[in-house]
């Protein structure tokens, strides 16, 4: 991929493409550990192939080689205080979203906190690792693995967005919609837009202001009623208003 082929003023200007690799976050926090010199802000690590993905709650993200978009991504968001880092996982899933709205419609949604779906099928994954040193930010990679043409899946609730919309996708082009959509979100957010922001994700929020099932673990009907900057959500239902943190609710969409 060439550089002179990005919109970008910094993302993706410095690129490390590898035909296949374990993970790419993996790789990526090796070359910021190694530091000498550390990568460019902005800097893109592909991986073409991705042997042993990870993904939220410890899981793996099964991918397979060369028909999906496997990446990271190191920024070095020093502005951003530790409390909101959230707004990371806010910037991302958007850009992600909005690469790829386009050829899915309305269904598509953000499942909370990151990942792209089209209810009841997940297409798209999302891993932010953070370093946090003392008050600072110091670094953060920024791992998206998105189906792109893969047709079969072992899980019957994966999906692609050739499976979703029966075209098949030039890989280069969907990345660089996907990193010029995340530069214009980060540069929002050094902006100090965080309101801005937030309203954007909540709008494509699955669940948000609507009913949908849930567990936590007991099954029940709720909605998520507003987001606080640390990424927890309050949920009504019957049972009254509760804040949830990271793996401590479920979103169920009933049967393939």
């Amino acid at each position: 991929m060439h550089n002179s082929e990005l919109a970008t003023l910094f993302l993706g200007r410095e690129q490390f493409i590898m035909s296949s690799c374990q993970s790419s976050n993996l790789v990526a926090a090796r070359m910021i550990q190694a530091n000498k010199p550390s990568p460019r802000e902005g800097a893109l690590i592909w991986c073409r192939e991705q042997t042993q993905g990870r993904g939220q709650r410890g899981n793996t993200w099964a991918t397979q080689g060369q028909n999906n978009l496997t990446f990271s991504i190191i920024l070095y968001p020093e502005f951003l205080q530790p409390a909101k880092q959230f707004y990371l996982n806010i910037i991302t899933s958007l850009a992600i979203y909005q690469a790829i709205a386009p050829y899915l419609g309305s269904q598509l949604a953000i499942k909370w906190p990151n990942d792209l779906i089209f209810p009841p099928y997940k297409l798209c994954g999302i891993l932010i690792e953070n370093n946090i040193r003392g008050h600072i930010l110091a670094s953060s990679i920024l791992g998206i693995g998105l189906n792109v043409n893969q047709n079969e899946f072992p899980d019957p609730r994966a999906a692609s967005l050739y499976a979703l919309s029966g075209q098949t996708f030039s890989q280069e082009p969907l990345l660089h919609s996907i990193l010029l959509n995340l530069e214009q979100n980060y540069l929002q957010l050094k902006a100090g837009k965080l309101s801005e922001l937030k309203e954007e994700y909540l709008q494509h929020l699955y669940g948000y202001q609507r009913m949908v099932k849930l567990k936590d673990p007991e099954a029940f009907e709720g909605y998520i009623e507003c987001l606080e900057d640390d990424g927890r959500i309050l949920v009504s239902s019957s049972r009254g208003p509760q804040f949830y943190g990271f793996k401590e609710i479920r979103f169920d969409y009933g049967p393939v």
